[in-house]
């Protein structure tokens, strides 16, 4: 029993600590929660050094297609036997070659290079040389297609990134609005159950005094006193519930050091939560109410990402069909020195034989991959339309609740200021007092929570439409 009562006390002193480091830290409101997301939540992070990345690929992918410049040094040893009339005169030469080198690598596969060059000698003849290779494929463009492969997959990746970028931003804000208001609802509860714990010992200090002047028995004040012990008991609850949502709500955000805050008041910050949940209701029934009249087809962008993968692959096929085919190349130099012209033409054939299978296999798991993707765009062309018709009806259905839970608010309101009257002047029980009070008080919670469902659906429902984050923008 010791060990229990100590471990409470151990659970309850985090607890405080956590929500007294969230008076600090916890964001001004909702906006402001999710601009510091956007900047800070890992995920978007990686998306924007993917892109950076990809931007990075596009640009060596394009100095592909641009001739390079080299320098070069060349240094020779040479051994010449020149023959005379009058006999045999042999003698060493030694020298260096300096000069320029510009070798082309162009997209169509062709391979030009040239250098010019000076020979310095010793002895008794001065060469000057000029070089000039070229290599050309004949019966296809490999290089070519490999090199404008490269750059076009780097390009719809871009677009595919671009995608998944957006709707990881999406993802984020509903993460991050989900936990804020999970946590302004268990405040908002707090609040309530803490003022339902001082009507309560109101209550029990009244019943006290009655029976203190003999006007009611002491069996009376049992009901008043188990009924504040349970309010009590809730609010402990209401208490580790906030420390929760608060570690949820900072996870969410990315937020790995606490940054400090305007320390503000709980008072204060229930106001303000409170008329920042209605201004979120008010503009998202506009905003609802808008779209409902434009009636604008929703931006799917997992159809857009179907698309980039369908042209992944339809680029990929044109070099796995590259594989199944001959491969000729022909290549042709010449040199050409002061006193001698050199030249040549040389032709290579590359023709498999017996790896049919090989060549194939690219060419099959392509065939594969499209065959798979279109039966997932299938399933989603089906499915999407039928969940926006019923997360519309879904966002329906929680604003009738909302005024279902008003009208119970406001009927439980004057039922218990009746009630009171009634107890005041001895017509009833404290029993009945207490239990309309507790309706009431779940009517207030019951109303906070359709608000927050109302909001949660409805950004749900913007979400799958692709508008989220206009709506923020608006």
């Amino acid at each position: 029993m010791r060990g229990f009562f100590l471990s409470k006390l151990v659970l309850m002193i985090i607890c405080l600590n956590i929500i007294s480091q969230s008076i600090y830290a916890f964001p001004e409101n909702l906006n402001s929660a999710i601009d510091y997301a956007k900047t800070h939540h890992p995920a978007i992070l990686d998306t924007k050094l993917d892109l950076e990345k990809i931007e990075y690929d596009l640009e060596v992918e394009s100095e592909r297609f641009y001739p390079k410049l080299f320098w070069f040094s060349e240094g020779f040893y040479e051994k010449q036997i020149h023959t005379h009339s009058h006999g045999q005169d042999c003698f060493n030469q030694q020298g260096m070659a300096l000069g320029p080198m510009m070798h082309w690598h162009l997209a169509t596969g062709t391979q030009i290079s040239s250098k010019i060059g000076m020979d310095i000698t010793q002895g008794l003849q001065d060469f000057s040389r000029v070089n000039f290779n070229i290599k050309q494929p004949l019966l296809k463009h490999r290089s070519k297609r490999v090199n404008e492969n490269g750059l076009i997959q780097n390009k719809i990746q871009q677009d595919i990134l671009r995608v998944n970028d957006e709707k990881t931003l999406e993802e984020v804000i509903i993460q991050v609005s989900t936990h804020y208001f999970n946590y302004a609802q268990t405040l908002l509860t707090d609040r309530i159950r803490e003022k339902a714990v001082e009507e309560a010992k109101k209550y029990l200090y009244q019943v006290n005094q009655l029976i203190a002047s003999g006007r009611l028995p002491k069996n009376e004040a049992e009901q008043p006193a188990l009924f504040v012990e349970t309010l009590q008991s809730q609010k402990e609850e209401s208490n580790q519930q906030l420390a929760f949502h608060y570690l949820q709500l900072m996870r969410a955000m990315g937020v790995v050091e606490e940054h400090v805050i305007q320390k503000k008041a709980i008072e204060q910050r229930e106001e303000n939560i409170t008329q920042e949940i209605e201004q979120l209701l008010l503009k998202y029934t506009k905003k609802y109410n808008q779209e409902i009249k434009e009636a604008y087809p929703p931006v799917d962008k997992q159809e857009k990402l179907f698309e980039y993968q369908f042209k992944l692959i339809e680029q990929n096929k044109v070099l796995a069909k590259d594989e199944t085919k001959w491969n000729m190349n022909i290549a042709g130099h010449a040199n050409i020195w002061e006193k001698e012209k050199q030249y040549g033409v040389n032709v290579s054939l590359d023709f498999p034989i017996n790896d049919k299978l090989k060549r194939y296999q690219s060419l099959y798991h392509l065939q594969v991959e499209q065959h798979k993707l279109k039966t997932h765009q299938q399933l989603h062309r089906y499915y999407f339309p039928k969940e926006l018709i019923f997360k519309r009806q879904e966002v329906e259905s929680k604003f009738k609740q909302l005024a279902l839970a008003t009208k119970r608010k406001e009927l439980a309101a004057k039922s218990l200021n009746t009630a009171e009257l009634k107890w005041q002047a001895g017509r009833i029980t404290m029993f009945e007092v207490i239990h309309l009070a507790t309706q009431l008080q779940e009517t207030n919670l019951g109303m906070i929570e359709q608000k927050i469902n109302v909001l949660n659906a409805g950004f749900d429902y913007f979400k799958s439409l692709g508008i989220l984050p206009n709506f923020w923008m608006s």
